[in-house]
């Protein structure tokens, strides 16, 4: 199990009314059969690319389910592509759009959704 913590900045915590988060995700696991039909070279491989904490995509699926449709409308401009006024870190890091980016236990996921108009 990872826990990250999510913090919300900007019109994202105005909208859900709280600036903060404690999320649970389930850690990614390789099938059994799978382990044990490869050899070890390979085995090695996939535990290193498969194996580990939840993606920042993951968590933004749990955020979607835990805060609703409008959430997601605020995030994402169609499914899986973030809007381009929202900007995520983990931890002090600028992740931009990479969905893919494995998380581990204790991160701090912060979203912020940057003001614009005049």
């Amino acid at each position: 199990m990872t826990k990250v913590r999510v913090s919300y900045a900007g019109q994202l915590k105005a909208a859900l009314g709280q600036s903060d988060d404690e999320i649970a995700l389930e850690d990614v696991a390789l099938d059994s059969a799978l382990d044990e039909a490869l050899d070890e070279a390979l085995d090695e491989a996939l535990d290193e690319a498969l194996d580990g904490g939840p993606t920042v995509g993951e968590l933004l699926s749990h955020l979607v389910e835990l805060h609703g449709t409008e959430f997601e409308k605020r995030l994402f401009e169609s499914p899986g592509v973030l809007r381009p006024g929202i900007l995520l870190c983990v931890g002090d890091a600028h992740v931009g759009d990479d969905l893919s980016l494995r998380l581990s236990d204790g991160n701090e996921v912060t979203l912020l959704m940057a003001i614009s108009g005049g």
